[in-house]
């Protein structure tokens, strides 16, 4: 007998260039989207990315605006039913657009856009105060003039159970990746560039066995990436809505279930989710694809049992909800949508895997 569908609870951010944009908390009783509870719990501009300092009820955002506008990192308190505002601390880089949260300290990298910059910083766990470490500066190009005239930092994610940080670069067609240094105070000391092929606009990786999974956005592949003797090669590439008909291309999310045996990626232009499955050797085997419910899906998050997806449709204004094949991998789509505008990050507040997940039909 199938298990009854959970209470889901999550966090999303949005784009404020339009009304009601901020953080919001999303309860969907039974897993059900037209039940959904939606509201505002914490004001802020463009946070397009949250996340969850480990071992913490903290969360952390930035703000994705120009230096223009001093865009800031934030720290917030969850409580049951509030969320209380921390601290703030200045970026120094344009349109901050990701945070990465080591595992098990109270760091996190962020990665700036516009200037291709990039900056590591301690958090401390009672005041949330954000103190700045370091802070690192790409610099590169790639052959497309409109996307790639200089470096984009886009992702940072601390890698190899922390040791490490991998941050892409957009705009350069690269990963940097860098060791992480505990000694006295916590540095990154650079360890490699991976170069990639130009134009591919290197986006957003996750981590899988032995395996960095990397979604190029501009040539709208997945990029298998193996580690030998401590350094990085391309081992594969695949297209997973084939060859791409426009010049710029649109990937945006990539997960890996839970039990890191699938592969989930969002395509804007496409309005469509692609699954892969990965084999026993880290390769990627296509699935198939399934409309995303809406227009244009930035992010995509799984749930702490592994068995629901949530897609965040910025254009459309909608979040959808899927349930996952335990067996095949396939979502299958629960009718419904909610409604927040612009939504930009997917944040479940317990991100931590229930081990006790069903394979059987």
């Amino acid at each position: 007998m199938a298990s009854p569908a959970p209470n889901l609870e999550f966090y999303v951010g949005s784009y404020t260039t339009c009304s009601g944009g901020g953080i919001h908390h999303v309860r969907l009783p039974g897993a059900v989207p037209e039940r959904a509870e939606s509201r505002l719990v914490a004001e802020a501009r463009s946070p397009t990315w949250i996340s969850l300092l480990p071992r913490s009820r903290m969360l952390l955002a930035i703000e994705e605006v120009g230096t223009a506008d001093w865009p800031r990192l934030l720290t917030f308190r969850m409580g049951e039913s509030e969320v209380v505002p921390l601290n703030a601390a200045a970026l120094a880089g344009g349109h901050p657009c990701h945070i990465g949260v080591h595992p098990t300290q109270p760091l996190a990298a962020t990665a700036h856009y516009s200037d291709g910059s990039a900056a590591l910083w301690q958090i401390a766990t009672d005041t949330g105060t954000a103190s700045l470490l370091q802070r690192l500066q790409l610099m590169g190009y790639g052959p497309n003039s409109e996307r790639q005239s200089g470096s984009h930092a886009h992702f940072a994610a601390f890698i190899e159970d922390g040791t490490a940080l991998a941050l892409t670069d957009l705009g350069g067609d690269a990963i940097h990746f860098f060791d992480l240094d505990m000694n006295a105070s916590p540095k990154l000391v650079p360890r490699q560039r991976l170069a990639l092929p130009p134009g591919c606009g290197p986006r957003h990786l996750v981590e899988g066995d032995g395996m960095l999974y990397l979604v190029c956005e501009l040539d709208e592949n997945v990029y298998t990436i193996e580690q030998i003797d401590g350094l990085y090669h391309v081992r594969a590439r695949l297209a997973p809505f084939g060859a791409s008909e426009v010049c710029d291309g649109a990937l945006s999310a990539v997960k890996l279930s839970w039990d890191k045996r699938f592969l989930y990626v969002a395509g804007r232009n496409q309005s469509a989710i692609a699954w892969m499955a990965v084999a026993s050797d880290g390769s990627l085997r296509l699935q198939g694809q399934i409309d995303c419910g809406g227009r244009h899906p930035r992010d995509l998050a799984i749930d702490p049992s592994g068995r629901w997806l949530i897609v965040a449709n910025q254009k459309s204004g909608s979040l959808c909800l899927f349930q996952l094949n335990p067996v095949s991998g396939a979502p299958d789509r629960i009718p419904g949508t909610i409604s927040i505008a612009a939504p930009a990050c997917i944040l479940f507040p317990m991100q931590v895997h229930v081990s006790s997940q069903s394979t059987g039909s």
